[in-house]
């Protein structure tokens, strides 16, 4: 039976599960998370938000739940789902919401949710067909896929896996394709920034390059430093890189850079000063092995850099040749001719710098964010 009562509300309450937040040890997901929550709020909705770890800038009117997170992975999994589960419990003996959104496996979540009658939206980062994560086990447990079935709405950030979802057996009409989005209001410059270019000793002259992410064997940064080691040796082009991020693979990626003067390790930065980084750099290098739909990749069209990324799925569904070099992924010799045919072609470099910051507003929090509520919208009249 339809709820018309709380179709004609405008503003609604909200309640964003996430395993992950913007933090140190989190990755796209989280900002992502942090991005959409601030938005629904300059909507006017009221929006609290569970999430595995801690975060103070951003505690206002709006709730935050956190979850203590566990160190080790398979003990964090079962811990996680367990706390939210008995978390969630209290909350919603508390609270009432229009809407739960989760960014999450939710079988064991599920009967509280439907218990309490609230429509329960899914939002899919990947099916795990590619990756050894949360997800992955969750398409693997028949409880959690049955869950996904029920789910009011689901929501993908690729095709691929809108397609995998279909293919597994959930309802087509109810599984939305919805690319991430940025925030495309702030202010930027594309000034560059005179401190880090003196603390790098980056010349004028030098072409510079940037990857930004986790450091893990997933992201493909083995045959990204392989090659900047080629690259080094093997032409006379001047270039600064930048590998930005951290990671239990950090170390080993430190241990096989041989040109340390020319290729930096900066570590996790926050997203303030890492527009400085943005402001210095030409080319956006991301050889990553498995992807949904990366925002780096949208942070670095925004600033207007060229990109080198694999040609895997997510990362083809937002780059196209007229700004971006896509390459077979685990190719050390691919990545080696991008880099060199990019930092040899400048009036080639400049066209696809500047169709960047063109391409980039199909990608906008605030289309991505009108398309949520939609979806918002529609699981609620069900």
């Amino acid at each position: 039976m339809i709820c018309w009562r709380r179709l004609i509300v405008e503003k609604l309450k909200i309640l964003i599960i996430s395993g992950e937040y913007y933090s140190k040890e989190g990755g796209g997901i989280g900002k992502l998370v942090l991005d959409l929550r601030d938005g629904l709020i300059e909507k006017g909705h009221s929006t609290d938000v569970i999430h595995y770890c801690n975060i103070k800038k951003y505690e206002n009117m709006n709730k935050f739940y956190k979850i203590q997170k566990n160190n080790f992975p398979i003990i964090s999994s079962f811990l996680w789902s367990y706390r939210v589960k008995n978390h969630l419990r209290k909350i919603l003996n508390k609270r009432r919401y229009d809407v739960v959104h989760c960014h999450m496996p939710t079988a064991m979540i599920y009967p509280l949710i439907h218990d309490k009658k609230i429509p329960l939206v899914i939002t899919f980062h990947t099916t795990g067909t590619d990756f050894t994560n949360f997800i992955k086990i969750s398409l693997e447990n028949k409880k959690d896929l049955l869950c996904a079935r029920r789910a009011h709405e689901l929501i993908t950030v690729s095709q691929k896996v809108r397609k995998e979802l279909i293919h597994l057996g959930v309802e087509k009409e109810k599984v939305n394709y919805i690319p991430n989005g940025i925030n495309l209001h702030q202010k930027k410059s594309f000034a560059k920034d005179r401190k880090i270019l003196k603390r790098y000793n980056v010349e004028k002259n030098d072409i510079v390059f940037l990857y930004v992410g986790r450091i893990n064997e997933r992201k493909g940064l083995f045959y990204l430093i392989q090659a900047l080691n080629r690259f080094s040796e093997k032409t006379k082009i001047n270039f600064k890189a930048f590998i930005i991020g951290d990671g239990r693979y950090r170390k080993e990626m430190m241990r096989i850079n041989n040109h340390p003067e020319k290729v930096f390790f900066p570590g996790f930065i926050d997203k303030d000063e890492l527009t400085k980084y943005y402001s210095i750099s030409d080319i956006l290098v991301f050889p990553s092995l498995s992807e949904s739909l990366p925002i780096v990749l949208l942070e670095s069209m925004k600033h207007g850099l060229g990109i080198i990324a694999s040609d895997i799925d997510g990362i083809n569904d937002i780059c196209n040749p007229s700004f971006s070099k896509l390459i077979p992924p685990k190719d050390i010799m691919s990545i080696y001719n991008a880099l060199i045919e990019l930092s040899e072609n400048k009036d080639l470099l400049e066209k696809m710098k500047n169709n960047s910051r063109s391409e980039v507003k199909k990608f906008s929090m605030d289309k991505m964010i009108a398309k949520t509520e939609k979806v918002y919208k529609r699981a609620i009249g069900k």
